[in-house]
């Protein structure tokens, strides 16, 4: 019995080895790092997206960044200059998400707003909350007829 065994043993070890054989490995992955030496504008990255067209987005605690990985170069925009107060030039360039539409255009979260950027014109437009927002005294009215 202890025969029986070991052959059916080893006949499925081999089995198992043989259906496994012919299946292709995955292709050996490439990482690349990329910081300020490569022109990105700050090393804290808050989000990443990859467009249509293969360009890598990164918004970061100073601006949104374009990586062109074809001609291995980083193109920064920034949606308040230096020359606005220091506050606001912090909160419009902390870029919180990033995130693509069907438009090929980046709806993106800033510290103070929400803007929609089109990388085509360089245009950008701020995007009005569809929920409402409540107010403090809307919630002490509800908490008292609660």
């Amino acid at each position: 019995m202890a025969i029986l065994f070991n052959r059916l043993y080893v006949i499925f070890i081999i089995i198992i080895f043989l259906s496994t054989a012919g299946i292709p490995q995955p292709e050996e992955l490439y990482f690349e790092n990329l910081s300020t030496q490569d022109g990105l504008s700050n090393d804290i990255i808050m989000s990443i997206i990859q467009d249509s067209r293969g360009f890598m987005w990164f918004g970061t605690f100073d601006g949104l960044n374009r990586y062109n990985p074809k001609e291995d170069n980083f193109t920064r925009f920034y949606f308040a200059t230096p020359q606005d107060s220091t506050l606001s030039y912090h909160n419009n360039n902390l870029i919180i998400v990033v995130t693509g539409d069907t438009s090929n255009r980046l709806p993106i979260a800033t510290l103070s707003e929400l803007v929609r950027f089109d990388p085509r014109t360089g245009e950008t437009v701020s995007i009005e909350p569809t929920v409402p927002v409540k107010k403090k005294s809307d919630y002490a009215n509800n908490s008292a007829t609660d």
